[in-house]
């Protein structure tokens, strides 16, 4: 009783005494009354009017169609979209598969359920993506894949890892969770390697609250994929149930005039409705019914995301635009390095700093919200990194960025107001 009234207590606080009443979150920036309605009709209906995985496919042809490929395959996760690729490429105990630090657990767990192991290389201190020139030297008889991580939209020198890879015949799997929609050298994100993922996880540019997306231009990948789509579990309706109710409590909760009360209340939904990451990926174990394909209803929202996706993102760079130019007028570093041709799509806005907690301290106070992707080297932090084969000190440039990285919202609910705020609240920040 005294935990309620305590939970009570400090919403009437928030509401009394902030200085506020528009505050914006990192999630739920996309959501639409179109989507709130599928899940609001999902209950309605107990689930009758979202069996037929005819929408799945459907969502599957329009997201190959958005990303320019020939094949694509709508999973319950991004993670198990790469668990699914990784399968595909034949990848099984005894193998090794490189891939960048400054990651997120449920990325090397992927490899570590085939039996491969995860070998790392650092990131570049510029664009926080692979570091292409330790590549080679990780190389051994069992690399059997590469995964390259486009981290917030951008890429590292994809030219010259596409050059070692096909020098050793090793496929490059292409991690574009923070990626849709980007290009580089004229060529979209995912369009570089043997095949890619997409994540439509709710802090992503898209959301199906959980879902995730392979995508590859080879047939042989593409029957693998596929049979192992048809083998996967599909969502029971309990399970459906708490990812519409999840979609609708970031709707009406996480809505920037809502968010000042309706945070405390989320956050207790997050736990009893499910984490994106558990306790159990966490500590390196594969969930029960890790395998589990997309279910029509997160495909029917998927479908809805995709029809607005071109004006999502080009406002994401309108707003990506304004915060380089507060970032260049303060002298903070970012890796917002728009060279060779690269257009990235700014799934957040992302800079260092020296004292993470001050910042966002400070960024509360004003109601908006600062991320931090990623707070460990292999992300969240707590995660184990004995059970994902990481050992502290072998990548310093991600461990540096671990401590020191901030971001910002970049979703369509950002308004201009909220950029000047942040402008004034960070030259306060730099100057004080």
């Amino acid at each position: 009783m005294n935990r309620k009234l305590r939970f009570l207590g400090q919403i009437f606080r928030n509401l009394i005494y902030h200085k506020s009443l528009r505050e914006i979150p990192l999630v739920g920036g996309t959501l639409t009354w179109r989507e709130a309605a599928l899940a609001l009709e999902y209950f309605l209906s107990d689930g009758r009017l979202y069996k037929d995985e005819a929408i799945v496919r459907r969502f599957e042809s329009e997201f190959a169609q958005a990303v320019g490929c020939q094949y694509a395959f709508a999973f319950g996760a991004g993670r198990v979209a790469l668990y699914a690729i990784l399968r595909a490429l034949g990848i099984q105990k005894g193998d090794e598969v490189i891939l960048s630090a400054f990651t997120c657990v449920v990325v090397p767990n992927a490899i570590i359920y085939t039996g491969a192991r995860p070998v790392y290389v650092d990131v570049s201190p510029d664009t926080w993506c692979m570091d292409v020139s330790q590549v080679a030297a990780k190389i051994t008889p069992r690399t059997k894949a590469i995964i390259a991580q486009h981290n917030f939209g951008s890429f590292c020198d994809m030219t010259r890892l596409d050059e070692i890879a096909h020098a050793h015949g090793i496929p490059i799997i292409e991690d574009c969770a923070h990626a849709l929609g980007a290009w580089y050298q004229g060529k979209p994100a995912g369009s570089f390697g043997k095949a890619a993922y997409f994540t439509t996880e709710q802090s992503k540019l898209i959301s199906t609250i959980m879902g995730g997306v392979a995508t590859t231009n080879d047939p042989n990948i593409a029957f693998v994929l596929k049979t192992m789509q048809e083998n996967a579990v599909l969502p029971s309706h309990g399970e459906i149930a708490r990812l519409a109710l999840k979609l609708l409590a970031q709707y009406i909760l996480g809505n920037p005039w809502n968010y000042p009360w309706g945070k405390y209340i989320m956050g207790v939904l997050e736990y009893r409705l499910g984490l994106s990451t558990t306790v159990e990926e966490m500590q390196g174990l594969m969930p029960s019914r890790y395998l589990r394909k997309m279910s029509p209803l997160q495909a029917a929202i998927g479908l809805q995301q995709l029809k607005t996706l071109t004006q999502n993102l080009s406002r994401r760079r309108e707003i990506a635009t304004a915060y380089r130019q507060i970032a260049q007028k303060y002298g903070l570093q970012t890796n917002d390095l728009v060279v060779n041709s690269s257009e990235p799509t700014y799934i957040r806005y992302a800079f260092l700093v020296d004292d993470r907690n001050t910042w966002q301290n400070a960024f509360r106070a004003m109601g908006i919200e600062l991320g931090e992707w990623f707070n460990a080297p292999i992300h969240p932090k707590g995660s184990s990194l004995n059970a994902v084969h990481y050992i502290p000190g072998q990548c310093p440039n991600a461990e540096y960025l671990a401590k020191h990285v901030v971001n910002l919202p970049t979703h369509p609910k950002v308004r201009d107001f909220d950029i000047s705020k942040i402008d004034k609240l960070i030259g306060q920040l730099v100057y004080r």
